[in-house]
């Protein structure tokens, strides 16, 4: 591992995924496109039909109607929550950024283009990981506003 400086160990330490299960901050990082951590080109997704297996497909539509609010409760949820927009990352700003890095998303078939008219946008941001890498994030929190509360999830207990 090569040595590093004060200021190089201290960013590490911020970025670091916690200490003694104490989440840290993570601090955002500017837009650099060799420094995202995502998959190299040329992999291909695995179909759904292959990994839900035979009712998986209805289980999922089921869940995905049961789950969806109309065109009002969700814009009751936005004004509730004060939600106007969503954070992205002012890089993108400038012309030719933003196409070339959904382009990327496209080679490594993160993401699809479609010709309907979408219900919200996501925006894309990003936080410093170690290694002077960039985490991707995506701002859905108006997306998140069609949808109901999740029903809580019974853990475990630690005794």
């Amino acid at each position: 591992m090569p040595s590093l400086t004060g200021p190089e160990a201290l960013e590490e330490l911020r970025v670091s995924e916690g200490y003694a299960d104490l989440p840290t901050a993570s601090p955002l990082g500017s837009f650099v496109p060799e420094l995202v951590s995502l998959l190299e080109v040329g992999g291909q997704p695995v179909p759904l039909a292959k990994l839900w297996g035979e009712r998986g497909q209805q289980e999922v539509e089921d869940f995905f109607h049961s789950q969806t609010l109309g065109a009002a409760e969700a814009e009751e949820q936005k004004r509730c929550l004060g939600l106007t927009r969503t954070y992205e990352d002012p890089k993108f700003r400038e012309p030719g950024k933003y196409a070339a890095f959904v382009r990327r998303l496209y080679d490594l078939h993160l993401v699809d283009v479609s010709l309907q008219a979408p219900e919200e946008f996501v925006t894309i941001f990003f936080v410093k990981k170690k290694g002077n890498k960039l985490r991707m994030i995506l701002d859905c929190r108006l997306a998140n506003t069609h949808f109901r509360e999740p029903e809580g999830i019974q853990l475990a207990s630690i005794s």
